[in-house]
């Protein structure tokens, strides 16, 4: 698969994603278990923001033993007031040069890909990108 291929042949689709009235506790949830690290937000199927798992973790110095997460969590935020608004995002057109060029100068490791009206088609991460060099690159032999 050349790097001038669409993007959308390396991206996640359908990812999991939060809605902005969401409780930060569900986002906690999903990223404990380690595989998943973006997850969009979206408000009738259009990206309107993105959370991480670093942004749950700079959250976590808030709380401590008298201050359970999940509680803490649910009582002082919700997904809203914490993504980040109006993601970079890239059309279902894109690249996947492209996209990666975006990554790498912009800092961040996912990248939603959308679709018209940017409604959200799928997302594409650093971890994406890495895996289709290894597929790319000639296999030696293990010593």
């Amino acid at each position: 698969m050349p790097f001038d291929d669409p993007v959308i042949h390396v991206m996640t689709e359908d990812p999991i994603t939060l809605e902005l009235n969401q409780k930060l506790s569900d986002a906690q949830s999903i990223f404990s278990k380690g595989q998943i690290h973006h997850l969009p937000v979206v408000e009738d199927g259009k990206l309107v923001g993105i959370l991480t798992s670093n942004d749950m973790i700079k959250l976590s110095k808030l709380y401590d033993d008298d201050n359970p997460a999940n509680e803490f969590l649910d009582r002082q935020y919700t997904v809203a007031e914490v993504m980040h608004r109006n993601p970079v995002s890239v059309g279902v057109d894109a690249t996947i040069r492209e996209a990666a060029r975006i990554l790498a100068a912009g800092g961040f490791h996912g990248l939603p890909v959308v679709g018209y009206n940017n409604l959200l088609k799928g997302i594409v991460t650093t971890t994406d990108l890495i895996e289709l060099l290894l597929r790319k690159l000639p296999q030696t032999a293990e010593a």
